[in-house]
């Protein structure tokens, strides 16, 4: 006799959270911005909450509308005919119901891409409380844990050209007694996608991270350190980086190892160091080209350069004693909530100050 499948048996299945806990997004993935051009994907997307996690138990992000004989099954679900919500955003604002669930919730959006020769592409998002799960076009692409800091996942292989792509989102911010904060805090624990979703293009190769800092006390001299990116087993060999502070007239060429890596030390006319009472910045450049001296990326940043350090008792900032005092500020606003914005993180800044 032939075994009929049981379509919900998911219901039943406590470890199906295990086929979603790799590959885990960590910090690595995290792709500097400065100077990058980014397509934004904020705006409405379509949400439900997912009291039962259905989206992970029954799949629903594959999108499946046939059975293997090839038969119309109904769907559970209907992602575009779901309410919208802000993104960025905390569902728990969103309507008087939702202030106090916590729980899995899914988050889902179209967008249309139009591939472009040589270029991967990631998508980079600023925060998600709690734990992410992101799915592209029915294909797990990850799942970051830690809901105050921005990722990027990869998505050039599942990219549909020419036409609609299905970016889903589980976010789940659930308090657990073993996690840090756990489940007593002092703050609410808003859900949701609550900073800004994009999406990155950038070449073959391109700078992942760069680091600039001051290498001693008098200000006259810096390290630069970077990390280039490229397909699984490229060697950098052959490529170079042009490091500049346009302002003081720094003009340098860095060297890279094979394994992607580069630094540079190099003295400078003096820097007006930067301080709370004169927060000084500098534009600094850097500018990655191949081994046919072609210029295929670069990214920009704006720095502060000065020394921290301590002495006895006292924390020396710029070889000066400097005396802090700690105000407990959570991101919070009564419009906005965790998804606080510039406006009103200048006001809170202002309120701490006074």
């Amino acid at each position: 006799m032939e075994e009929i499948k049981n379509f919900v048996d998911n219901i039943h299945n406590e470890a199906y959270k295990n086929a979603y806990s790799a590959p885990l997004i960590g910090a690595e993935s995290l792709i500097m911005q400065g100077g990058r051009t980014e397509e934004s994907l904020d705006g409405l997307w379509n949400f439900s909450p997912d009291l039962y996690d259905n989206c992970l138990r029954a799949k629903w992000y594959l999108e499946e509308k046939t059975n293997e004989e090839g038969r119309t099954v109904p769907l559970d679900y209907a992602f575009d005919d779901w309410e919208t919500v802000p993104v960025p955003g905390v569902f728990n604002l969103a309507k008087p119901e939702y202030f106090y669930y916590e729980g899995p919730a899914v988050y889902s959006r179209r967008f249309s891409y139009e591939r472009r020769e040589h270029e991967r592409v990631f998508i980079r998002f600023g925060a998600v409380a709690g734990e992410a799960r992101v799915f592209l076009n029915g294909c797990f692409l990850g799942v970051h844990r830690g809901g105050s800091t921005p990722f990027c996942v990869e998505a050039t292989k599942n990219l549909r050209e020419g036409g609609d792509n299905r970016l889903i989102v589980v976010a789940d911010g659930t308090r657990h007694q073993a996690d840090v904060p756990s489940l007593n805090t002092d703050w609410f624990p808003y859900g949701g996608i609550y900073r800004s979703v994009s999406l990155v293009r950038l070449p073959e190769f391109f700078i992942q991270d760069m680091k600039v800092g001051l290498s001693g006390r008098r200000g006259r001299e810096i390290t630069v350190e970077a990390t280039a990116e490229g397909a699984a087993g490229s060697s950098f060999s052959d490529f170079s980086a042009f490091f500049e502070i346009p302002e003081i007239g720094v003009c340098e060429i860095m060297d890279f190892n094979s394994d992607g890596t580069g630094c540079l030390k190099l003295k400078v006319p003096e820097l007006e160091l930067w301080s709370p009472e004169h927060p000084r910045l500098y534009t600094v450049v850097l500018t990655l080209y191949d081994g046919e001296n072609r210029a295929i990326d670069q990214i920009t940043d704006r720095v502060g350069f000065r020394t921290i350090e301590t002495e006895g008792r006292s924390i020396l900032l710029n070889g000066r004693p400097l005396f802090l005092r700690g105000v407990c500020l959570h991101e919070d606003s009564k419009d906005h909530g965790k998804a606080v914005t510039k406006a009103e993180i200048r006001e809170a800044f202002c309120l701490a100050k006074e």
